[in-house]
């Protein structure tokens, strides 16, 4: 699997348009076009076959999440609700905090947020 420094493996889910599209595009390209510019290493964090995938992305010298979706996931609504929280002031990285928007490609059903850093809320 992809780590730092590697933008060439990627999960084969043909479910999943980002991983097509990161496969015939390149990732740097199909990131670009959803505003996360100068990627420079990915790191898958999670793959739930057939629905999506999370990953760590360094660009510009900072850490950003990168989801992928199959078309049975709502990536549009993640979105929306992220651009909201943001909206209300909710994404200032000062808690009580959302991760800030960092780009979208509804066409390739991706979002990306900003790496909240921070204790995990998983126990």
């Amino acid at each position: 699997m992809s780590r730092r420094g590697d933008l060439l493996s990627f999960p084969v889910d043909p479910a999943i348009p980002a991983l097509k599209a990161f496969e015939a595009q390149g990732v740097v390209s199909v990131l670009a076009a959803a505003g996360v510019s100068e990627a420079s290493g990915v790191e898958l964090l999670q793959h739930h076959p057939g629905r999506r995938c999370v990953f760590a992305v360094w660009a510009k010298g900072r850490r950003v999440v990168v989801k992928v979706f199959s078309a049975s996931e709502d990536a549009g609504l993640q979105a929306r609700l992220c651009e909201l929280l943001e909206a209300r002031g909710l994404a200032s990285g000062r808690p009580p905090t959302v991760p800030a928007p960092a780009g979208y490609a509804p066409g390739h059903l991706l979002i990306a947020n900003e790496w909240l850093a921070g204790p995990s809320g998983r126990t």
